[in-house]
């Protein structure tokens, strides 16, 4: 923290006023260098995730990847700051950061000759590593971003190290502020302005102009670092000035920080939708909480948040025993005080902790490792270790036990007799708190199936004579127990819905079966409406849901009931439509929704004229299921109705909402008349793309 004090008198020559003046130019250009290196950064981040979301299904998981990829860059590049900083004078230090950039200016030049755009990856990467998805991410990322991102990642530490070393002493935490405002600056202007203004491919562009501006600020304090003779005190001297118990700590805040981002990233992602915004909102706390923490040292006071900490525990309590009974917009905003709660704690605790400024590179590495081992808990291990979202229980009470580390470690608070007491109360609390929860976390698994991997978590259990499947918070189909109903449709597939009443009264075409395509699979119960020549073919991209529908240990029976010929292909229903070479289709159904999430690729205009394009004329019929608590997706199939000239009629009742096309309208009879009389003409329509969506435009109200 620096202070302001009132000048002593000095004598000043013409080579310090020089200097003073050079020093104050410095300034501003450390300042802006740092705040618009932190811009480009987060900005890199979505871009390049949303533009590779299609590839995977949109599965939430794929953002919890892109961050550990980038955490784990960014970890790199604190190191290779860290090691700098410590190991080379400053001139050595400015020409290898000229180095750096050289190369991150080479890998754009190969990047354009490659596939003709510097940021966005190209479709020769789509298919590599297919069944190992974290390490599809991991290579896409790297071809794509990496060395202009490990570039970005040295900005921070290498700037605040070297305005240090022209004298700024300690006020060079206030710089961290500054970085972090900007990397908060970049997540909000993405939603809220580039997302919905312009194209994913002129985002890249925009970017990519941004970043080649940006090359010569960055050069230019390379230049000046090189030109100047700093004092050797940053040197390693073989004596230790930290503690490791205090860079443990440090690792463990910082960890437990980025673990409580991540899950409760993809807590919300899994309910809404996966977007860049809902990424957003998360990473924005996150931020603001380093922000708070950093600037001063007011915003963090122990008594406050000790108490908000108790409260978060209530609040979480009271969302795992009510599960989704809770309002989606009340569990949401849950999730996100919590979220920033924790990380005011944590990110505080590390505050009163930090170092002097000498230690400023070894302070971010531990940082950054920490951020690394919470993304690997989540991305990595938990999904192999947990049935459920567990690691966000784990960081909930670790928080609490950090904090209590933390008080008992803290030299500049004595242990006296209100440190002893505070640090009782919280061990209690701890205590009584961990129990409340593990037994929370029991009450949800009991006689029920449990499965998770890369695309999410699946609950399979049995209820008032029903077998059921849920997926996020939704229950995605279910079966009678009773073999005598067991071929009935249920749920949103009666053969009273849209889509039953569409399966059922479909004719058989003159000479053959039906060819029935249907994207997203869930309990097979679609299966029921298949008639014997039909030929059915389901595509679902997470192979846990096939094993439940169609495995050996199978818990549906949907598909070994049914009359039809059925397929099941593992992968991307849009993906696999591409690659499908055979007849076209009487009847395409979507419905690839996960919870509430929808994977945005599926609803593009491209998308919708693909599934055009392989229905039979004259009489082919596209459904799509639209049911979500979240956004209201009307607008969107009105806008490809509009567009491509083809009729729409949409069923909407307490059950389900459909959107059923044809190009022969009398088709549309098969799935039933209109259930409401209601002025769709007046609707505006939305129009996505696969360079352009953004969900604001359709959330409910």
């Amino acid at each position: 923290m620096s202070t302001l004090t009132a000048p002593l008198p000095t004598t000043e020559t013409p080579e310090s006023t020089a200097l003073n003046q050079s020093r104050r130019g410095g300034s501003g250009l450390f300042g802006f260098g740092t705040l618009v290196g932190a811009f480009l950064l987060f900005q890199l981040e979505l871009i390049v995730a949303k533009s590779i979301l299609p590839w995977f299904g949109g599965s939430p998981a794929v953002w919890t990847t892109c961050m550990l990829f980038f955490q784990l860059t960014l970890l790199c590049g604190y190191a290779f700051a860290h090691w700098s900083a410590t190991r080379l004078g400053s001139r050595a230090q400015g020409t290898l950061q000229l180095g750096v950039i050289g190369l991150a200016i080479a890998s754009f030049a190969l990047a354009v000759l490659a596939w003709g755009s510097p940021l966005t990856p190209g479709v020769i990467l789509r298919d590599a590593f297919r069944e190992h998805p974290i390490a599809h991410i991991f290579l896409v990322l790297s071809v794509c971003v990496g060395l202009p991102f490990f570039l970005l990642s040295t900005t921070g530490p290498l700037l605040q190290h070297w305005f240090r070393a022209e004298g700024q002493g300690d006020s060079v935490y206030r710089l961290y502020a500054l970085s972090n405002l900007g990397s908060l600056f970049g997540l909000i202007s993405y939603p809220f302005l580039l997302e919905w203004s312009l194209t994913l491919h002129h985002q890249a562009w925009l970017w990519n102009a941004l970043f080649l501006l940006y090359v010569p600020i960055y050069a230019a304090l390379c230049r000046r670092t090189g030109a100047r003779q700093f004092a050797d005190e940053d040197r390693v001297s073989g004596v230790a000035t930290v503690s490791a118990s205090s860079r443990l700590l440090w690792v463990a805040l910082a960890a437990c920080g980025s673990a409580m981002l991540l899950a409760t990233t993809n807590l919300l992602c899994e309910d809404v939708v996966v977007t860049p915004t809902l990424w957003v909102l998360p990473l924005c706390l996150y931020l603001l909480s380093f922000i708070l923490c950093f600037e001063h040292s007011r915003w963090y006071r122990r008594e406050i948040f000790y108490a908000l900490y108790a409260v978060s525990i209530g609040v979480a309590l009271w969302i795992f025993n009510k599960g989704i009974a809770v309002d989606l917009i009340h569990r949401t905003d849950a999730y996100l005080f919590i979220l920033f709660v924790i990380c005011m704690v944590c990110h505080g605790e590390l505050t009163r902790s930090k170092p002097a400024a000498s230690e400023l590179t070894s302070f971010y590495l531990m940082v950054s490792l920490g951020g690394v081992l919470g993304g690997v808990l989540v991305t990595i291990v938990a999904p192999r270790i947990f049935s459920g979202y567990w690691e966000y229980h784990i960081a909930l009470i670790s928080c609490g036990a950090l904090t209590l580390w933390a008080l008992l470690a803290d030299r500049t608070a004595p242990l006296g007799t209100r440190a002893v007491v505070k640090a009782i109360l919280i061990a209690g609390a701890l205590v009584v708190a961990g129990g409340a929860v593990f037994q929370s976390a029991r009450a949800q698994t009991v006689g029920r199936l449990r499965l998770r991997n890369f695309f999410g978590v699946k609950q399979v259990f049995e209820k008032d004579g029903m077998r059921y499947l849920r997926n996020g918070g939704v229950d995605h189909g279910g079966q009678y127990l009773d073999p005598a109903k067991r071929r009935e449709g249920t749920f949103y597939y009666t053969k009273h819905t849209p889509v039953g009443a569409l399966l059922t009264n479909y004719p058989q075409p003159e000479g053959r079966g039906r060819r029935i395509g249907i994207l997203g699979l869930g309990t097979g119960v679609l299966a029921v409406y298949g008639e014997p020549g039909d030929t059915m073919r389901f595509w679902e991209l997470d192979p846990q849901v096939i094993e439940l529908a169609n495995g050996a240990g199978a818990k549906f029976s949907y598909l070994q009931d049914t009359r039809a010929n059925v397929e099941v292909i593992e992968g991307d229903g849009r993906l696999g439509l591409e690659q499908d070479a055979g007849p076209g289709y009487d009847v395409l159904v979507v419905d690839v929704f996960a919870g509430d999430a929808i994977p945005i690729h599926i609803v593009t205009r491209e998308a919708f004229e693909l599934c055009l394009k392989k229905l039979n004329a004259p009489n082919g019929v596209l459904a799509f299921h639209i049911s979500n608590r979240v956004l209201d997706l009307t607008s969107v199939m009105l806008g490809f109705s509009r567009t491509e000239n083809v009729p729409v009629r949409f069923y909407m009742n307490y059950n389900s909402e459909w959107a059923v096309f044809s190009r022969n309208a009398e088709m549309l009879d098969l799935a039933g008349p209109d259930q409401h009389t209601y002025p769709w003409e007046q609707v505006p329509s939305v129009v996505w793309t696969d360079d352009f969506s953004s969900p604001i435009q359709v959330m409910r109200h």
